[in-house]
């Protein structure tokens, strides 16, 4: 009778479990670089959006009677918190919404990550300090450019 050569099946489980453990690794990391790419893609969108916002009441003319109300659609995603327009976040995350923080703008992600912008344009609120903090979901906002005292402010109303 011909003698059989096993050594080949001792080593086949140990290629497979190092196959199997070499598959783990790879598909963590690409499940967690997924992850960080599509955070950053709705940090993007936000950072998008509120930009466009931004622009439009930075390029408001107040001696053009056309252009002294824009409105917008805007589409904010689900893995945001908060964004505030005119406002600085508190130590409680409460937004700070007055004179002094009118020009700034900011947005903190579900995940804390809280961005802080400056803008040439002031912000200022429509009916409730509500309309200028913005939230996931699809929004209509309406700028609307006034100025008193001899300077121009942007009251924002909003409709979600």
């Amino acid at each position: 009778m011909q003698d059989i050569d096993n050594s080949a099946l001792i080593g086949y489980p140990i290629f497979l479990t190092i196959a199997l453990i070499s598959a783990t690794i790879t598909i963590t990391f690409l499940y967690i670089n997924i992850e960080n790419l599509h955070r950053n893609l709705d940090i993007r969108e936000v950072e998008e959006q509120l930009s466009l916002i931004v622009s439009k009441a930075e390029t408001m003319d107040i001696y053009d009677s056309n252009n002294t109300i824009q409105t917008l659609n805007i589409n904010l995603p689900d893995t945001l918190y908060i964004a505030v327009l005119g406002g600085i976040p508190s130590d409680t995350g409460e937004p700070i919404i007055s004179n002094e923080t009118c020009n700034q703008y900011y947005y903190i992600m579900k995940d804390g990550t809280i961005k802080i912008y400056h803008s040439k344009v002031s912000f200022t609120f429509g009916e409730s300090n509500k309309d200028v903090i913005l939230t996931p979901g699809r929004h209509t906002i309406t700028l609307k450019l006034y100025e008193k005292n001899g300077r121009s402010y942007v009251t924002v109303y909003r409709k979600q």
